[in-house]
């Protein structure tokens, strides 16, 4: 008899060899396991599209981030699931309630697409803002990844915009774009060049936070920067 994570019931689990020996989703029943949607769409962040033609794989959102003055900043982003109202639900439980057991549900995904896609980058994530840090009392990303060993050098600047990016509106989130909160820990320069990134972060809505991150880690040095989410909204 397993207790679901999310729903709190019990349920029973067929225990087989295989799962003996493998990591799987067996902290949750399998009625909230089928409400979780896989992210399918753009080629380059996962957002769904409506093909009018079959040769439309990229979306408009990724089309215009093509156009900034120096380019796009991010190779692309790879969201697992959509963000869909369950998932809200979910994401709101772990990050605003503090059921910290609820990262649980996603690291064996996650680290299996890391080791496998993503064989070989250097993985680092997003940090919360000062304000953020204070009331949950911990970064729910670092909850996503807690065996994988990850370089911290992005770090977050004081600032007066402590609105969450969920709050704020399309045109305040690219807006922000203009003035980076980001920027890399000097002592960590010198590790970053030449190497492949992956930024890892819980959702991607117009991928600013991701694209700011990301400037940074190229101003550094960088190869190159990608980033893994966890939902696509």
């Amino acid at each position: 008899m397993n207790h679901c994570l999310i729903c709190q019931k019990s349920y029973w689990h067929e225990t087989t060899i295989r799962s003996l020996f493998t990591q799987s989703k067996n902290n949750i029943c399998s009625a909230c396991k089928n409400k979780f949607e896989l992210a399918e769409g753009c080629n380059r962040c996962s957002k769904k599209i409506r093909i009018s033609r079959e040769a439309q794989t990229t979306c408009t959102d990724c089309m215009r981030w093509k156009y900034l003055s120096h380019g796009d900043p991010l190779i692309l982003n790879r969201s697992i699931y959509r963000y869909n109202s369950f998932m809200k639900n979910v994401l709101a439980q772990f990050k605003y309630r503090g059921d910290v057991a609820l990262g649980a549900i996603f690291q064996s995904e996650i680290e299996s697409i890391i080791s496998t896609t993503f064989k070989g980058y250097e993985v680092t994530i997003i940090p919360l803002t000062k304000r953020g840090l204070e009331t949950r009392g911990f970064n729910q990303v670092e909850q996503l990844i807690p065996s994988l060993g990850w370089h911290s050098c992005i770090e977050r600047m004081i600032s007066n915009d402590d609105k969450k990016q969920s709050k704020k509106t399309r045109a305040e989130r690219i807006n922000w774009f203009q003035n980076n909160p980001f920027y890399i820990k000097k002592q960590e320069i010198p590790l970053i060049k030449g190497k492949n990134y992956l930024i890892i972060d819980d959702i991607y809505t117009t991928g600013v936070t991701v694209r700011l991150a990301a400037i940074c880690l190229l101003n550094a040095g960088a190869q190159s920067v990608t980033s893994l989410t966890l939902a696509r909204s």
